[in-house]
């Protein structure tokens, strides 16, 4: 008979003949390559080289996967809510047709659809595998980014700061998704510690308590502020779920009221945020988001095509000032360049995948590490480009946990 702690062991650590053959280099590779998106590399003749350097990535991730396995490959965890993703990517091919690029639609959707093939799976390796490479690569992103301020200043902080304080951006493209990617790592290894899992998920413990003081201190330099309440946000919604039933559905019902009571009172909300000093345009976005609502209701069917916001067609809705890249709102975004047939996805989807990250899962522990990166997932699409959108590093991770998640569950 297998005692309850060998039993608990063995569920942390997944199928092991399945996670075995899930090379750890593939997984590095899989996060370095998700996280390309966001790191400020050169572009050449108006090409990304972040997004190239993504595929190569993870191709290089999927051929060790391959050698390792004697050139077969895995079956891809494509049921459940990976399904409607494909949906969605289906739909967003389609929009090629009457799109302003057709070239930039099926680029961006293949970047999609190598994100979803490859974390579908690696996705059989242990939750703490990825933990562990999450956190090493942010404290690495977190030392070059302070290294940064001694090289240039220019390069190492926002052009444009929203504040009165500077706001590192580092190594990335911008200090929103610093402070997104440094935070999450830093939240992951405190739910590994709340699970005791923080010895296996780090069985080198001095690097983590070595490295750790960096990676805050570019977390608070990054001064991601909505993201950084979004994190907490995140944390403490994971912690809830993993109580008593009841305590579940009194933190729904919290959120749901909250959200219902701030569009009920929302102008009273505004007066009095205003007259405290604060900026309730959300730095402007609150203005974009109309007028790309605006927008998106000449072709409120189908959308303007993936991929099409950041289109030249659409700079003259700006006025020359600011070029927003994307609405600041996933959701919009969704409408903006799918119409309601692709908002109508994409809100299926996120409720989909909050529900699936809901359900216990012994492997993940008591506080689930799903819900805590599909959580921050959908609160991080209600202010910036992480569904619909062009694949990001967050979407991305949070895609590979909840690949993960699917495969547990369907065991």
């Amino acid at each position: 008979m297998i005692s309850s702690s060998n039993a608990y062991q063995n569920n942390t650590l997944g199928d092991t003949s399945s996670s075995t053959s899930i090379p750890k280099i593939s997984i590095l590779l899989f996060i370095f390559g998700a996280l390309c998106l966001d790191i400020n590399f050169p572009r050449y003749a108006g090409i990304k080289t972040g997004n190239i350097l993504m595929l190569l990535s993870l191709a290089g991730s999927m051929f060790l996967i391959l050698y390792k396995r004697s050139w077969r490959l895995p079956s891809p965890v494509l049921s459940s809510a990976n399904r409607l993703l494909v949906l969605y990517i289906a739909l967003a091919i389609s929009s090629a047709m009457w799109a302003p690029s057709a070239i930039e639609v099926l680029f961006q959707a293949t970047l999609i659809t190598t994100t979803l093939i490859c974390a579908a799976t690696i996705c059989r390796a242990d939750y703490l595998i990825f933990i562990r490479y999450i956190y090493f690569i942010s404290a690495a992103v977190a030392a070059l980014s302070i290294l940064t301020i001694f090289i240039s200043t220019d390069l190492a902080f926002q052009p444009f700061s929203s504040d009165d304080r500077p706001e590192l951006r580092g190594v990335f493209e911008h200090q929103l998704r610093l402070g997104l990617f440094t935070g999450l790592s830093l939240a992951l290894v405190a739910l590994t510690l709340l699970n005791g899992d923080f010895k296996k998920a780090f069985p080198n413990r001095i690097l983590v308590i070595a490295s750790a003081p960096i990676v805050l201190i570019t977390f608070y330099m990054a001064y991601a502020r909505l993201y950084s309440l979004f994190i907490i946000l995140s944390f403490i919604i994971a912690i809830c779920f993993s109580r008593s039933t009841f305590t579940k559905w009194l933190t729904t019902a919290a959120v749901v009221s909250a959200v219902v009571l701030a569009i009920i009172y929302q102008p009273y909300l505004e007066s009095l945020l205003g007259g405290a000093g604060v900026d309730t345009s959300l730095t402007g976005r609150t203005t974009i988001w109309l007028k790309s609502i605006e927008e998106a209701s000449n072709q409120p069917l189908i959308g303007h095509g993936f991929a099409a916001f950041d289109s030249p067609e659409y700079d003259w809705m700006w006025g020359g000032f600011y070029r927003p890249p994307h609405p600041h709102n996933s959701f919009i975004q969704a409408y903006f360049e799918n119409g309601l047939i692709g908002l109508i996805l994409i809100i299926t989807l996120a409720c989909w995948h909050l529900a699936l990250s809901a359900k216990k899962l012994r492997s993940e522990g008591r506080y689930s590490y799903t819900l805590f990166m599909t959580t921050l997932l959908v609160l991080g699409s209600l202010t910036g480009a992480n569904y619909a959108s062009k694949p990001a590093a967050l979407f991305c991770i949070a895609i590979l946990f909840i690949s993960a998640k699917i495969y547990r569950l369907e065991k």
